[in-house]
């Protein structure tokens, strides 16, 4: 008996292990594409991929606790291509473990995958399998591609079998995201039967519980008189049937207009229809009701024949109270909406601060503690110690830094933000704030190019808070500028205005996170730089506070960013 498991033993146990992970198998599920017919939406995709990568075979697998389930499958033989699913180990069982795509050359010359049962059923020599993995993170099966002899699999294969392989999660994440909402849609619409039954109970009017198919309809002869009425009318104008019989239709319930303001006789639509016999409608108009309310309606008139020698006309109306409050609610509910997803992005937002916060403050507080333990021993040479002094030196900096950010987003919020306004010269504070980054600069493999050209730039600031404005400005340059970048600093003015410009040629902001860029607990980088994602948010408050305004400016991603600051000049008009 083996005391312990070989390489290969616990290779296929980790991948076992992942394969009947609950989470991923969940996800499968979900996907709603386990034992489906074949669709011409995958076919396509399989089939093109087969032809421009040059393989006999491609296939988009789903890999569920026990089996393989090709959701499509180009070039396989009759019986699997009938069959569609495959049990035991596959190479799609490898191919999820990781988010690069698994790129075997030769399978029979690979030491790992070589024993892979396909290799002898299928004939597998060479495979290329890019895993599907979901945006939320789990990985549902892979799209392949194999040949039956061995390859040298070229990076446009590569490129071509990712972009199908983004096309096909598209495809499938559509098609979920489509039954996410036909779920939300069903629950909003409980939602709005709910409010109906309550308003229809607040208000206590059987006026809104009308059946939807019963419209009300009444004849006029030629004088505008009413000559028949059904039941629906009569009950939507509040009369019983014998009550309206013989009465002038204009007078009792047609003499106001929309707003409410006398409708002349000669130019009520429906007696218009009396003169002329064009038929005639609307759905902006009113009715009066017995008890002096007004009903909006939406009405239909046409003339009657004349065969008897009496004429007339038809109206067909339809009470829109229901419908326009049933607009109104619809309103609501999208502002309702809109209010919850904005309040549930603000919650995410702050959670995700609160989570960087503890890090960030948890990260240097470790560093102290480790070093202060090492100083600890009394053994401890020199250059050690020495070592041990410029970290924890470092760390207190680092955490006195966000102290003083969450303290001055705080005294922000509370309207207890204090200046110290004197009369500042930029020609000299700018280069000065920018000269301390050098070093670090030069470190890093940046350039710092500073253009003061600028004389007698003078404004009325907080010396020092200006200084906080460049030094978050400039450091957020440099956390996202590449080595061999540029960061310029240049200052110029005009008649009213200082103007201090920082372009840095780094990562640039994205379209989407621009409008973002000042919004308090938001990093486009969620964190992964470090910080709280306050820095700029603190330099847009400290910039207005001295009357000025900054504005971002960047063609996307990869091309750099250019922030502008204004100040008012002393004196300037």
């Amino acid at each position: 008996m083996k005391d312990t498991m070989t390489t290969d033993e616990q290779k296929d146990l980790d991948t076992q292990s992942l394969v009947r992970d609950a989470n991923r198998l969940d996800a499968v599920r979900r996907t709603e594409l386990l034992d489906t017919p074949s669709e011409e939406t995958f076919d396509r995709l399989t089939r093109i991929g087969a032809e421009m990568v040059g393989v006999p075979v491609t296939f988009i697998s789903l890999v569920d606790e026990t089996r393989d389930f090709y959701k499509s499958c180009y070039g396989f033989g009759p019986e699997l291509t009938e069959r569609r699913e495959l049990s035991g180990t596959t190479f799609c069982h490898y191919a999820i473990q990781s988010t690069e795509p698994l790129v075997i050359d030769d399978t029979r010359a690979d030491p790992v995958y070589r024993t892979v049962p396909t290799v002898e059923t299928l004939g597998v020599a060479a495979y290329l399998g890019v895993p599907l993995t979901l945006s939320t993170g789990e990985t549902i099966g892979s799209f392949c591609a194999i040949d039956m002899e061995p390859r040298k699999w070229s990076e446009r294969d590569v490129r071509v079998m990712k972009e199908l392989a983004f096309s096909t999660l598209r495809e499938i994440e559509l098609r979920m995201a489509l039954r996410t909402a036909e779920k939300f849609a069903g629950e909003a619409e409980e939602a709005h039967a709910f409010a109906s039954r309550r308003e229809a109970e607040i208000r206590g009017r059987h006026q809104l519980i009308l059946d939807a198919t019963a419209d009300g309809i009444f004849g006029l002869d030629q004088n505008g008189l009413v000559t028949f009425v059904n039941p629906a009318a009569a009950r939507i104008l509040g009369y019983e049937q014998e009550e309206l019989h013989g009465l002038d239709q204009h007078a009792t319930v047609h003499y106001l207009r929309a707003d409410g303001t006398p409708l002349p006789k000669n130019e009520c639509p429906i007696h218009g229809v009396l003169s002329d016999g064009m038929s005639r409608g609307g759905d902006q108009d009113v009715f009066v009701r017995r008890d002096g309310t007004l009903v909006p309606i939406e009405f239909t008139c046409q003339a009657i024949p004349e065969e008897d020698g009496t004429g007339g006309v038809v109206v067909t109306f339809r009470d829109q109270t229901q419908r326009l409050a049933e607009k109104d609610r619809e309103r609501a509910l999208a502002d309702e909406r809109e209010a919850r997803a904005a309040a549930e992005a603000a919650a995410r937002a702050r959670e995700e601060f609160f989570a960087v916060l503890s890090h960030e403050l948890r990260t240097p507080m470790t560093s102290i503690r480790g070093w202060l333990q090492i100083l600890r021993d009394k053994d401890v040479d020199e250059a050690t110690q020495q070592m041990a002094f410029d970290a924890i030196d470092t760390s207190s900096r680092v955490q006195a830094q966000l102290i003083d950010d969450l303290l001055d987003v705080t005294r922000i919020a509370q309207g207890k933000l204090k200046l110290d306004l004197k009369p500042v010269r930029l020609e000299q504070l700018v280069p000065k704030a920018t000269e301390q980054f050098i070093p670090e600069a030069k470190a890093r493999g940046i350039n710092i190019r500073i253009d003061v050209s600028e004389q007698d730039v003078e404004v009325i600031a907080d010396a020092s808070r200006i200084e906080q404005i460049l030094n978050n400005i400039i450091s957020n340059a440099l956390k996202f500028t590449p080595r061999g970048g540029l960061i310029s600093v240049q200052l110029r003015k005009d008649a009213t205005h200082a103007q201090v410009r920082v372009r840095d040629t780094g990562k640039g902001i994205s379209a989407d996170f621009l409008p973002l860029v000042f919004d308090r607990y938001r990093q486009a980088e969620n964190g992964a730089l470090g910080g709280l994602g306050l820095g700029l948010t603190i330099v847009r408050h400290l910039v207005e506070a001295h009357g000025g305004t900054i504005d971002v400016l960047s063609d996307g991603e990869g091309k750099g960013s250019v922030f502008t600051v204004r100040l008012p000049l002393r004196g300037g008009s």
